[in-house]
């Protein structure tokens, strides 16, 4: 990294201010957010040389979590310390978090009315339609070999057949990896019967937990957990949030949009399942948890990172997890895909939405509004 120290330059308000106003205009999700902060931080403040921006930005791949809210801690953290690092952090997930949680509310305040839900029935197929092109940028770790896209095959059909399991599959991916690795295929197979066994207990304690209990658990998993982006999320959060009765699929992926049509990072999607948990206690209990994990690996980027990168290990472990993430996420969204009703418009959206988003022609959050509002247009219509 940089040879400059922590907190060695500038002020505690400059970093509050400039991530705070990059918290309220980052839409476009992570690479644009990584786009904003480059040309903010390198281009025209020179915190940091593009090389260990690069460096940094290559780091946040190698561990779970948002990797633009990871970035955003960490530059914090590279220019004023612990604390710039916290102030930094907060500046860009508070204003999203506020936004989704005031949405939240009107949501299931209002939600079940005919223009609300015009507008929803509109963004979905937008909504599925990104996360499906999520899934196939993060396909190269799939494509390596057998074994990773054994790893992968195994991801998506856990998660379209039994989607409480995934989070066991993208760690079992990486500890099969490590086997391989340390004893090869021969003791492996002879382990393989008691596997099965270990996640048992886990999924009782998480699922009969009391409700703050249960937001908090769920979701520091799902954030301690986000190996590839932040829309791992979705695999890892929706089978709980539906198996403990906060929200139901359909609400889950109208979560999704709205965590989507806003700024900064599209985890606070977790802001609309702790609200549905909770209300706002629990919206900021959920916010909270899923983003701690972050907070942890973006300030240790300066020095465990460095190491892990070069251990062979930790590579091979990595690599067997970012295969099954993108199993993981393609089977989401085949799950999400058969949520929406066969009708006219969610066919014309879905496929007016692979052409305009595979070819960036628009930014994401301005199609999804324009998909919003063309579910308004039909809805108006047809009733």
């Amino acid at each position: 990294m940089n040879a400059e120290a922590p907190g060695a330059r500038g002020s505690f308000f400059e970093v509050l201010s400039t991530f705070f106003r990059l918290g309220v205009l980052a839409f476009g999700g992570p690479v644009a957010h990584i786009a904003m902060m480059e040309d903010e931080y390198v281009r025209r403040r020179n915190w940091l040389s593009s090389e260990s921006f690069s460096r940094a930005l290559a780091a946040t791949n190698l561990v779970p979590g948002p990797n633009s809210t990871e970035m955003a801690i960490h530059l914090g953290h590279r220019r004023k310390g612990f604390a710039g690092g916290l102030i930094s952090g907060f500046a860009f997930i508070v204003p999203a978090a506020i936004m989704v949680g005031v949405l939240s509310w009107a949501y299931f305040e209002w939600g079940t009315t005919p223009r609300v839900e015009d507008f929803l029935i509109g963004i979905r197929p937008a909504i599925v339609v990104l996360v499906a092109l999520a899934a196939w940028r993060l396909r190269r770790p799939a494509v390596r070999g057998p074994m990773p896209m054994a790893l992968a095959a195994a991801a998506f059909v856990v998660t379209v057949l039994a989607a409480p399991w995934v989070l066991f599959v993208l760690l079992g991916a990486g500890v099969l990896a490590l086997l391989v690795r340390w004893a090869g295929w021969t003791k492996l197979l002879a382990a393989l019967p008691a596997m099965p066994m270990a996640p048992h207990g886990f999924q009782m304690v998480a699922w009969n937990a009391p409700d703050a209990l249960a937001i908090a658990l769920i979701h520091l998993k799902t954030g301690a957990l986000l190996f590839g982006g932040g829309y791992v999320m979705i695999p890892l959060l929706q089978p709980d949030a539906v198996a403990q009765g906060w929200v139901t699929d359909s609400q889950f992926l109208d979560g999704i949009a709205i965590g989507q049509s806003t700024p900064g990072p599209i985890v606070t999607t977790a802001t609309f399942v702790g609200y549905a948990a909770a209300g706002w206690w629990g919206a900021a209990l959920a916010t909270v948890a899923i983003f701690a994990p972050a907070f942890v690996f973006a300030m240790s980027l300066g020095t465990v990172l460095d190491r892990l990168s070069d251990s062979p290990n930790a590579t091979a472990f990595l690599d067997a997890v970012a295969a099954a993430v993108f199993g993981a996420i393609a089977g989401a969204a085949l799950v999400l895909l058969l949520e929406l009703e066969l009708d006219a418009l969610n066919v014309v959206l879905v496929i007016a939405s692979g052409v305009v988003l595979l070819r960036g022609w628009v930014p994401s959050y301005a199609w999804l509004a324009a998909a919003g509002a063309a579910g308004l247009a039909y809805g108006a219509v047809v009733t």
